[in-house]
Formats: structure tokens, C-alpha cells, sequence
């Protein structure tokens, strides 16, 4: 598991970007926040090593709309298309 002083430091780096991200693909701001949330967990269940910060930055993006992906499609159990 990650350390979770690196995923604060991440999450601090992105926060407002990866938010916007998942609020623009959900349309709301709880789903936007657990798409975020989800995306974060996987961060730090994820043990792979990052080349650099963008490299770190462009996973965590891509998960996160992964992650709304599976809200807008109820694979969260969260329902289907609103």
C-alpha cells in the first residue's frame, strides 16, 4: 500500500483539477466527490511506481474518469443514467 503522506501530497497537487474533471464527466457535486474519492483509493491501493509527477498526475486523471464512467453507467450501484 502507498504511503499516506504521498497520496496527501498528491491529492493537494490535483485536487482541484481531478475534481473539476469528475464534476464535468457526473454533472453533480456528490457524484463528482465520490468519482474523486474512488479515484484516490486507488491511488493508494495502487503499488506501481510513477516515473515522474505527470506521469502520477495522467494515471490518476484517467482513473478518475474511469471512475465517473461507472457512475454514469451504474456500475457503482448508484443506478444508470440520471
Amino acid at each position: 500500500m502507498r504511503d499516506c503522506e504521498l497520496v496527501r501530497i498528491s491529492y493537494e497537487r490535483n485536487k482541484d483539477e481531478l475534481y473539476r474533471l469528475c464534476y464535468f464527466y457526473t454533472g453533480n457535486n456528490a457524484d463528482a466527490a465520490d468519482a474523486m474519492q474512488n479515484a484516490l483509493i486507488k491511488l493508494m491501493e495502487y503499488e506501481g511506481t510513477f516515473t515522474s509527477e505527470k506521469h502520477e498526475t495522467c494515471w490518476l486523471m484517467k482513473v478518475a474518469v474511469n471512475e465517473c464512467e461507472d457512475f454514469r453507467t451504474g456500475k457503482n450501484g448508484k443506478g444508470g443514467e440520471r
